[in-house]
């Protein structure tokens, strides 16, 4: 794939080539070279971020400000076990969950959790656009805004602590 049209990322065994004009993304095994899968990623204009834990693949796709997708694959197939609508700003991969920040189509942001086996929503948070830093603690989530107000976000229900 020609490199103006495509954005490649190298993972721990993984290659992983978007081709953005075709909408075509190819996964290949870095040991043996060997393609493991191609899939066709309909109306996904720009590949933000891959985060992989051992079984998946989590990507992050932005199409625009306020659009894109969060999707998992499996490592292995190109498979997609689930997707989250929207445009994906963050994500991070803890314990058995994933943690997203993400706007809607309305430019709402917020903050999921969700179970990183089926995508389940466990809870999500309202965040301001302002929102610059988030730390993620066994007990409970910082928030830091350009603002400087923080938020303290119970890790078990997502609810304000402070």
């Amino acid at each position: 794939m020609d490199r103006t049209r495509s954005v490649t990322y190298q993972l721990q065994d993984h290659l992983i080539v978007y081709d953005f004009i075709d909408g075509v993304l190819l996964c290949r095994r870095l040991g043996d070279k060997k393609n493991l899968w191609i899939k066709k990623i309909y109306e996904r204009t720009s590949l933000e971020e891959i985060v992989e834990d051992e079984e998946r693949f989590y990507l992050s796709f932005a199409d625009s400000e306020r659009e894109g997708q969060f999707l998992v694959l499996e490592r292995d197939t190109g498979y997609s076990v689930w997707t989250v609508p929207g445009r994906p700003f963050f994500n991070q991969l803890y314990g058995d969950y994933v943690f997203l920040i993400f706007s809607d189509e309305k430019g709402n942001f917020y903050l999921l959790k969700m179970d990183r086996k089926n995508g389940d929503k466990i809870w999500h948070h309202a965040v301001s656009e302002g929102l610059c830093q988030y730390a993620i603690k066994r007990e409970s989530i910082s928030l830091t805004y350009k603002d400087g107000t923080k938020e303290e976000i119970a890790m078990e229900t997502g609810k304000l602590l402070s």
